[in-house]
């Protein structure tokens, strides 16, 4: 199934004597109603789209062969997101701009492909680097409360040591703490409408959920909430640098 360089579609071929396999890393959004697939979903659609699209793409070896691909941290079904990153291997250096273009024309109606950037040889993933994931989570109150109880709320979540939320695993139910991974909290109230921001931690050691976030505000607030309502969007994820929080494509202007 992989395509040799000889018959690769022209546009994607760069002048280059020798041939040499790449790694690009792609920025996308998935908003509307997109944000309801699966990242199965979404990988499919990104293998289809690129088969459209002609890309010379990498394929592993074996019996049921699979594009190289590397998505950034999953996004929960019905979370949107404005700012994804995805690597993918190509067997050739290929013209990136062009890339952008012809698999963005391929995307469904809710998903684009922002930009592109050619990945340096040996940089780590997009999740070996990603630390922290920016939210902002919306819902209506059925209280009426006003903009000061809600930035109480929030200055008072972050002044507290522990918040332990029930999270099952392989070993059943346990109590987890996840005030540590709640680094910025931000609460708005326009309205009736409770706007949360949120900056949290977002790794393989113990991401936190932005739903666990909303719960432990709402609760703050004496506020169920209305869940017909919930919108939550991830604005951003970033990586660590000195200090500096930098997208997984900013990363790549430093190796």
């Amino acid at each position: 199934m992989q395509a040799a360089a000889s018959v690769l579609p022209w546009r994607y071929i760069l002048k280059s004597e020798a041939v040499i396999r790449v790694r690009i890393r792609f920025e996308f959004y998935k908003e509307e109603a997109a944000r309801f697939l699966s990242q199965l979903d979404v990988v499919r659609l990104f293998e289809r789209a690129a088969r459209r699209a002609a890309l010379p793409i990498v394929y592993t070896q074996g019996y049921n062969p699979h594009p190289k691909i590397s998505f950034g941290p999953a996004l929960a079904v019905g979370i949107a997101g404005k700012r994804e990153c995805v690597d993918w291997e190509f067997e050739v250096p290929v013209d990136v701009e062009r890339a952008v273009m012809d698999l963005d024309a391929q995307m469904p109606c809710g998903m684009g492909i922002r930009d592109g950037k050619e990945v340096p040889v040996g940089s780590p993933s997009i999740n070996a680097v990603v630390k922290r994931g920016e939210y902002i989570i919306s819902c209506r109150l059925k209280d009426s409360l006003s903009p000061e109880e809600v930035e109480k709320a929030a200055a008072k979540i972050l002044a507290q040591e522990e918040i332990p939320i029930k999270k099952r695993t392989k070993r059943g139910m346990e109590i987890k703490n996840i005030r540590p991974g709640i680094y910025t909290l931000e609460g708005k109230l326009n309205g009736n409408i409770l706007t949360i921001k949120a900056l949290l931690e977002l790794s393989p050691s113990g991401s936190v959920s932005p739903y666990a976030v909303l719960v432990a505000v709402l609760e703050e607030l004496g506020d169920l909430g209305e869940q017909e309502s919930l919108n939550i969007v991830r604005t951003g994820i970033f990586a660590l640098h000195r200090g500096k929080l930098l997208t997984p494509m900013e990363i790549l202007a430093l190796e």
